[in-house]
């Protein structure tokens, strides 16, 4: 017997002369059930609107199921037309079975409730069957073969109800049409779905709790679910910062350690940005060709560097800043090329390393310089050079104990270099990219530990364990890796991006370190280029300039933490081997170390 014939008479039944109250106030309550659209359960939308002689007043008066769909999200629409699953076929029938009180199944339209009430001992055996499932099943006469496959439900399926509630019999009506109380049909994907099929008969569907039967997650697949939501991030201040070069190769904003000033080059004129006193002009080349290449300030006192594209050196403090003041020392490098970039020494356990420094320069090699204080002028003084890079370096840094160097350069690598004398350094390694490499760091709590980001055609950020050379771990990221910052207080490092994907820009990400996860993003209306970027002195934000002549401060950690001083956790070089090396000892002690 088909859906609509049963249903239909269902619906036909309770307009009878002699329905009684009871009946006729569950009725009423089938408005509330039928907002379903139309295009999943359209065997329930058949039926509920058919009653020639007397049309439901309760369906009238509701919404109109066309403008109701028209402001509901196509979902059931969108998943029921796609080839995910299976759907029933508009032949399909299901006999549904009359509950203890109305066994019979066929209902008159003359609304004699008494031929109800005559069948109710013909089927008491029947009462605790929900769903039967079983083949060549006899109820009522009717043989009904139940046969359930991988990719198709069973439909002719005999249904009897505990209850002769008109209501409870349309959402049992509505379950079986969207197919609710089955699991093979919601989870039975084509074969290139990533959910494997599950096969639960309909028998275990729990008849008296009215509970779906429960499925293992591996049963159904295995989602990933990220353990925190990534996160955006707007910056807390953005300055102006007009005539600001859009070059790769140049370094052009450095944060004061001692001060909290910041200093900017902007064309060919220098800046210093004070919370006090605000934008502080310092110098402005009269030689209209040449340009300010790279700034730094010293972390270990108040002297500051500007580098130019002609190759001059200039050396000033903070101490009485003013307009436009004169440097203590200005010098030119014999080669006439750009200075790219500078690192200061760390302190250590000398103080004498607080007035070393390195300068790369475009023609691939780098100095070491010293500040010598007299009592009548300032001198800066160069110790020697190594020619670290076939060609122009861009980026620098020193390890913790200023014993090695890694120079990252244009020829698509990094050199790590022995400086414990400096005049006889000597080459470790060469740690290769696909593109030039500026972005260089040294971990500030693990000192074997080196972070490298490739250009716009590598898009890689490297960790290397440095006493060895060996590429630990890395990752593909979607932009050119133009800074690298560990963060002091957390294992966490942050990348900045240039050039990159236009349809999703993205500025920075911050990761978690070993795993890697992104935990922190800032993205961007349209493509932006971060130039370079710089660490606060407390260790809590970064300033990032960018290709909008902007700099932009984001606050990525908290100050509450404790700066790490040295970290001894498993996996921090994902070797075994390594980390017995420094010193890393894991608990599994019965496993040996091969």
């Amino acid at each position: 017997m088909s859906i609509s014939k049963n249903l239909g008479k269902i619906a036909a039944h309770g307009h009878g002369s002699n329905c009684d109250k009871k009946e006729m106030k569950s009725r009423k309550s089938l408005a509330l059930d039928r907002f379903i659209p139309h295009n999943t359960s359209n065997h329930a939308y058949k039926v509920l609107k058919t009653s020639p002689e007397q049309p439901n007043k309760a369906i009238e008066r509701s919404i109109d199921p066309e403008r109701f769909r028209s402001t509901t999200p196509a979902f059931f629409s969108t998943f029921g037309n796609s080839d995910q699953f299976n759907d029933f076929n508009d032949s399909d029938d299901i006999m549904i079975t009359s509950t203890p009180r109305r066994q019979e199944t066929q209902y008159h339209n003359s609304g004699d409730t008494n031929d109800v009430n005559t069948n109710n001992s013909n089927n008491n055996n029947n009462n605790n069957n929900y769903i039967n499932n079983d083949n060549n099943n006899n109820n009522n006469g009717n043989d009904n073969n139940n046969d359930i496959s991988n990719n198709n439900i069973n439909t002719n399926t005999n249904v009897n109800y505990d209850t002769g509630s008109d209501d409870l019999i349309h959402k049992k009506f509505i379950e079986i049409s969207l197919g609710l109380n089955s699991p093979n049909r919601i989870l039975n994907f084509n074969h290139n779905a990533r959910f494997v099929q599950v096969n639960t008969p309909i028998s275990q569907y729990n008849q008296t709790s009215n509970e779906f039967p429960v499925t293992s997650s591996q049963q159904i697949g295995k989602y990933n679910r990220p353990k925190k939501r990534l996160k955006s991030h707007i910056p807390f201040r953005v300055l102006d910062a007009p005539s600001l070069r859009n070059d790769f190769y140049s370094n052009l904003i450095s944060w004061s350690g001692k001060t909290g000033n910041i200093l900017v080059g902007l064309g060919s004129a220098v800046y210093i940005w004070s919370e006090t006193q605000g934008a502080i002009p310092i110098l402005k080349i009269e030689n209209s060709n040449d340009f300010i290449t790279c700034v730094s300030f010293s972390p270990n006192n108040l002297y500051f560097i500007i580098g130019t594209k002609f190759g001059y050196l200039l050396l000033f403090s903070q101490i009485n800043l003013t307009d436009n003041i004169t440097p203590l020392c200005k010098i030119k490098l014999n080669s006439f090329k750009g200075i790219t970039c500078t690192e200061w020494f760390h302190l250590h356990d000398s103080i004498e390393n607080q007035n070393f420094f390195i300068s790369g320069e475009e023609t691939g090699e780098i100095s070491l310089f010293k500040i010598i204080e007299t009592s009548n002028n300032t001198e800066l003084h160069c110790i020697g050079k190594i020619q670290a890079q076939k060609q122009q370096v861009c980026g620098i840094s020193i390890n913790y104990d200023n014993t090695m160097v890694a120079v990252g350069g244009n020829d698509n690598s990094c050199s790590l270099w022995d400086i414990k004398s400096f005049n006889n350094a000597k080459l470790k390694f060469l740690l290769n990219h696909n593109a030039a490499v500026k972005a260089v760091a040294f971990c500030p709590w693990s000192k074997s530990l080196l972070a490298t980001g490739g250009g716009s055609k590598d898009k890689t950020i490297k960790f290397w364990h440095t006493k060895t050379g060996t590429l630990i771990n890395k990752i593909k990221t979607t932009g050119q890796v133009t800074s690298l910052i560990w963060s002091s207080r957390y294992k966490q490092i942050v990348a900045t991006f240039g050039f990159g994907d236009i349809e999703k820009p993205l500025l920075l990400i911050l990761y978690s370190y070993p795993k890697l996860t992104q935990l922190l993003y800032v993205k961007t209306p349209q493509p932006l280029r971060a130039l370079s970027a710089v660490l606060s002195p407390d260790f809590t934000s970064i300033c990032v300039a960018t290709n909008d002549e902007t700099l932009r401060f984001f606050r990525l950690w908290e100050d509450n933490e404790d700066v790490i001083i040295q970290s001894q956790m498993e996996g921090l070089y994902g070797s075994r081997l390594i980390e017995f090396m420094e010193g890393i000892h894991h608990l599994d002690k019965k496993q040996n170390l091969r």
